[in-house]
């Protein structure tokens, strides 16, 4: 059974990062800190980060988002995780250290 279960998350992990997109996953705790506790490699092509760059803090991702943007996506991300409900937003972005 664990082995089905590895080959399984294995085949989703191939799935999400050949993906055109990025997966992710924004956590939240008590006291307001944020991180992405999951990103396909989605991200590095997106954003030009890597998922491992956003596992402790998500400003390396909130860095590449407009800052016309930004205060909309943070209050509509807050509110998601207060009701406890699926985040949609819609926002500008940059890849790297493109411009905006």
């Amino acid at each position: 059974e664990r082995l089905r279960i590895e080959a399984e998350l294995a085949r989703v992990q191939r799935a999400a990062d050949a993906a055109p997109l990025s997966l992710f996953e924004c956590v939240r705790d008590a006291n307001g800190r944020s991180w992405i506790g999951y990103a396909s490699a989605g991200l590095i092509s997106l954003y030009g980060i890597t998922p491992e760059s956003v596992h402790f803090s998500d400003a390396p991702w909130l860095e590449q988002i407009s800052p016309d943007d930004r205060p909309a996506l943070l209050a509509s991300r807050d509110a998601s995780a207060e009701r406890m409900t699926l985040w949609r937003c819609e926002f500008r972005a940059r890849s790297g250290s493109g411009p905006w």
